[in-house]
């Protein structure tokens, strides 16, 4: 059972330390659950059967997701493909989630004035498709495109696991040095190098706003893999949603600078691999590809672009699956169930642990 009482203030209060202190973590983690504490607050409050409860935490979640990029059919399709094992479809609890999504998007936007967590709108200076002459190039580029961040993927998801592991066999005097070590260097950064740290949403608008050259590309591409890594394997609350899509972001400039140095007569501008490559990563490391083309649509009104993202989460999500790597959630869930089965080795009870971005699943 989620034991909402005491997830709700670990999730706000350290999401707002983790995240001020500049670690590569994402609201959308502590929104997620802390959306879906109050589904499941509010299912215990109205004696709701365990049908009306799993409703009410998925239309939790999902709200927590919409409120988080202002995205609600991202929240709604998340809900209904990453928690399909456990959510059950029919006419009130879907139509549940939808109103949740829309509802916590209005709050969002109309009474705190959020909007966007990403507001980049590309539909001026982005090319809005193939011409006729166009389609043998465009269509093999993204797979290419989707093959390569497959591969990626599924490197994401085992190095986040071995740094995970890693923090565990760590005594806790140790991990508390560790994390402390890293908030400073973390907070560093954010002083003299703000780009290398934070959540990445202004970092992915410096990247379209400009053209930083493909060695900064590159650094910034392998700290904040790194970074990302280490950061959630502190323990500190906090999701991965947002740093993926800037990793994605840089993966696709990078991968479009090269396209327009061997192909400059096609047009193709290196925006449009950023942003099928933001989906694209989400798909090969959570393996729900509609959530991530539907995610980046939204979060970029890009939707000129269906066709690019649709391509590159497919070949994307597919090579991933073909090298054997679970997804992330999954894998993350498996840990938590390991962590809470019993003591660790040093001493601590693994439910003490922030729970994973899927552990609200269970």
């Amino acid at each position: 059972a989620v034991r909402w009482w005491r997830v709700i203030g670990v999730k706000f209060f350290g999401g707002v330390l983790s995240m001020g202190a500049g670690l590569l973590l994402g609201r959308e983690g502590p929104t997620i659950h802390m959306g879906g504490c109050v589904g499941r607050m509010i299912g215990e409050r109205t004696g709701a059967d365990t049908h009306g409860m799993n409703t009410f935490l998925a239309a939790g979640a999902g709200a927590g997701l919409s409120a988080a990029f202002s995205a609600p059919v991202a929240g709604v399709i998340f809900v209904t493909e990453e928690m399909r094992r456990s959510f059950n479809y029919n006419f009130v609890s879907l139509h549940a989630v939808i109103a949740a999504c829309i509802i916590a998007k209005v709050v969002n936007d109309q009474v705190f004035g959020l909007g966007p967590s990403l507001p980049v709108r590309l539909q001026g200076w982005l090319p809005s498709g193939p011409g006729p002459d166009e389609i043998l190039i465009f269509v093999p580029l993204y797979l290419v495109l989707g093959f390569l961040i497959g591969i990626g993927g599924a490197g994401f998801n085992r190095a986040l696991l071995g740094c995970l592991r890693g923090a565990d066999r760590l005594r806790w005097p140790v991990h508390l040095a560790a994390a402390a070590t890293l908030g400073a260097f973390a907070g560093t950064l954010t002083v003299v190098a703000p780009e290398f740290v934070g959540g990445g949403e202004s970092l992915i608008k410096e990247v379209f706003a400009g053209a930083p050259e493909i060695g900064l590309l590159v650094s910034l591409l392998v700290v904040r893999a790194g970074m990302t890594f280490l950061s959630y394997a502190t323990g500190a609350p906090g999701g991965i949603f947002a740093p993926m899509l800037a990793l994605g972001t840089l993966v696709g400039v990078i991968f479009g600078v090269f396209v327009e140095t061997l192909f400059p007569h096609t047009g193709m501008h290196a925006g449009a691999f950023a942003i099928a490559a933001m989906g694209g990563l989400f798909a090969a490391t959570v393996r729900a590809p509609l959530t991530g083309i539907v995610l980046v649509a939204e979060l970029t009104a890009s939707f000129s672009l269906l066709m690019a993202m649709t391509l590159t989460c497919l070949s994307a999500s597919i090579t991933a699956q073909s090298l054997g790597i679970r997804p992330v959630y999954e894998l993350l869930l498996a840990r938590t169930l390991e962590a809470a089965a019993g003591p660790r080795q040093d001493g601590r009870d693994g439910g003490t642990m922030v729970e994973s971005d899927d552990a609200i699943k269970g």
